[in-house]
């Protein structure tokens, strides 16, 4: 009778560590796996330079014709993000306009073109390159596939369910793409097409 107690009481107390021990690898996991999530965000704004002076306030200007690009680019104080001459692309409009950040003025220029398909892309660049908050938050949420490059720059891949989002930045410019959600090949021909462009 003792000895199937013993037996009992090693069957019940190896039970009970296997599970505690199952609960600590789990826990150990889920910690791992929370920890080790993209900090996207935090990573972008330790590579922009938090010296970068804001700007004074300036009119906007709205350009229909791709000629008027160098109006935009000299408005800005960095590079602009654009898809390359002979790209297929068609050009629809582009804006530069200032918005209030921190405790001055950010600068923005929104680009608007379409694919042969008719499908509307965006391609915006931002100034100061640390302005991550510029971003519309909406309800996008990182993917879970990275991000094609960006004129050269890695980027991170953002999606909403109707629309995908690329963003970079350099050292002076924050720069994203916005298109409809579309394969993978499709996006890295469009991503290609991108460079940055300084003006004339």
């Amino acid at each position: 009778m003792a000895k199937k107690k013993n037996v009992l009481f090693h069957a019940i107390t190896r039970y009970i560590v296997g599970t505690l021990a199952a609960a600590l690898l789990l826990a150990v996991f889920y910690l791992a796996v929370i920890l080790g999530q993209p900090q996207e965000s935090e990573d972008i704004i330790a590579r922009a330079d938090p010296n970068q002076p804001l700007l004074a306030a300036s009119p906007a200007v709205s350009i229909t014709d791709e000629g008027q690009l160098d109006l935009l680019a000299e408005a800005f104080p960095a590079a602009l993000l654009r898809p390359m001459s002979g790209s297929g692309l068609n050009f629809i409009s582009g804006a530069s306009y200032d918005t209030a950040y921190e405790n001055g003025f950010a600068r923005r220029v929104a680009l608007t073109y379409q694919t042969a398909e008719g499908l509307v892309m965006t391609v915006e660049s931002i100034y100061p390159a640390r302005a991550l908050a510029l971003l519309p938050k909406g309800a996008y949420h990182l993917a879970a596939i990275a991000g094609q490059p960006l004129a050269g720059m890695s980027s991170v891949r953002m999606e909403d369910g109707s629309t995908i989002r690329l963003h970079a930045q350099s050292e002076t410019g924050l720069y994203s793409l916005t298109v409809p959600m579309m394969e993978s090949l499709d996006l890295a021909a469009l991503t290609r097409s991108l460079q940055l462009f300084e003006g004339t």
